[in-house]
């Protein structure tokens, strides 16, 4: 069987109680979630050196997210502090608990959080470990409380590893610490139009969640949630910002990770790509040896900018032409005047008629 990504979440849903004043609205207010990601030693046996790379690749896959237009505000996505546990240091917090380590994660961030100093909005602890809502259920890849955003003691997330696609699954904890409720909630059940997909807050990410875009019902709720002041903490902007100096910052995940590499990140060292497969909509892997019994999918998408042909690369789970290929748009002239038509009248005065149209460059 194959193990459908889930993404389950507190039970803890809606704006907080108390009263707020509200503010004018402005879509040109620009909103700084300042975040304190966190790696347990999981992450750096897995990863080895080249974690930091990684957790920067994801959060600029997430900064992205966050500035699609569809989200209807501007917010921005800044990593204040970037940190790796030890073996000693993630021994009393991680469990196979979703519930649990999330309760700790949130207790052993508040240490962390200094007012005076590089304070952070929101922390997330990215893991290895296989997340579990039960002993018997274990296909939990995040957890976060709903409408916590500014909340020390809550403000938080835990988000399990299985590859570049938890990236979207750390935009939709983020969503739900920003008051966003599932797509398929019966909070949505006023925006949803005939045959409408399901995007970034999609409760389960598989073949018809849309990941990188958002739905009207979120876009409804996070600006209800700012509008009432509950995001007054992100209207400060601090001065450091890990992503402003990453150096591959302007590359996507997919050019700095080809398809075999993500693969290795899903299922394990030694796992390819699955060939005679579709391309970029769902990542198809195998062994090299085939011990993995064929080609099996956790339905994520290849990374924007995998290689997916000649000249091409994966967009949002299509093949398209790459970027630099494409006839650039050019303002047209006008083009050559054609023959002299037959006269309009074949005695006296008439008119012969040439034209000519605005098709150069064709």
């Amino acid at each position: 069987m194959m193990r459908q990504a889930k993404k389950e979440d507190s039970d803890e849903e809606g704006l907080r109680s108390s009263e707020v004043r509200r503010s004018r609205r402005s879509i040109s207010k620009e909103w700084n979630l300042e975040i304190m990601v966190v790696a347990d030693s999981k992450m750096k046996r897995y990863h080895g050196e080249n974690l930091e790379m990684y957790i920067l690749t994801l959060m600029a896959s997430v900064s992205l997210i966050f500035k699609d237009p569809s989200i209807g505000n501007n917010i921005n996505i800044s990593i204040v502090k970037l940190i790796i546990m030890s073996e000693d240091e993630d021994a009393g917090i991680i469990f196979p608990s979703a519930s649990k380590t999330l309760r700790n994660f949130c207790r052993w961030q508040q240490e962390l959080n200094d007012p005076q100093g590089y304070h952070h909005d929101t922390a997330i602890l990215l893991t290895r470990e296989d997340l579990c809502r039960h002993s018997r259920t274990c296909d939990t890849l995040g957890l976060a409380q709903s409408g916590m955003a500014c909340d020390r003691e809550s403000s938080c997330a835990v988000v399990e590893d299985n590859g570049l696609s938890a990236a979207f699954t750390i935009a939709h904890e983020i969503g739900h610490i920003l008051g966003i409720p599932h797509d398929d909630d019966s909070k949505c059940n006023r925006f949803h139009k005939h045959g409408q997909r399901l995007h970034v807050m999609a409760r389960m990410l598989d073949y018809n969640s849309y990941p990188w875009t958002w739905s009207e019902c979120s876009r409804h709720f996070i600006t209800t949630f700012l509008d009432a002041g509950y995001g007054h903490c992100l209207l400060s902007k601090s001065k450091k910002d890990l992503l402003s100096s990453y150096e591959h910052a302007d590359k996507s995940a997919g050019e700095l990770y080809d398809m075999d590499y993500q693969c290795e990140l899903v299922f394990g060292k030694g796992s390819r790509i699955c060939p005679f497969m579709p391309v970029c909509k769902r990542l198809w892997c195998t062994m090299e040896d085939f011990t993995l019994g064929g080609c099996r999918t956790q339905h994520m998408p290849w990374a924007d900018g995998t290689r997916c042909g000649p000249d091409k690369s994966c967009l949002r789970g299509e093949c398209v032409l790459d970027p630099v290929y494409e006839t650039p748009a050019q303002d047209g002239e006008w083009g050559e005047w054609q023959s002299y038509g037959l006269c309009s009248r074949t005695c006296g005065g008439g008119v012969a008629r040439s034209i000519r149209e605005c098709d150069s460059p064709r």
